[in-house]
C-alpha cells in the first residue's frame, strides 16, 4: 500500500507540474488541474 501511495502521489505531482507550464490561454484552469491531481494523490 505504501508503495502505491508514493506512486500516485508522484504521478499526480509530475502531471500537475506539466500542466502548470502554461501552454496557452486558460491558465487558471491548469493550476486548478494541478491542485485537483495533488489532492487526488495525496488522498491515496
Amino acid at each position: 500500500v505504501q508503495l502505491n501511495s508514493g506512486f500516485n502521489i508522484g504521478a499526480g505531482y509530475g502531471l500537475g507540474l506539466t500542466d502548470l507550464r502554461p501552454s496557452g490561454s486558460g491558465g487558471n484552469g491548469k493550476q486548478t488541474n494541478r491542485v485537483l491531481s495533488f489532492s487526488v494523490g495525496m488522498a491515496f
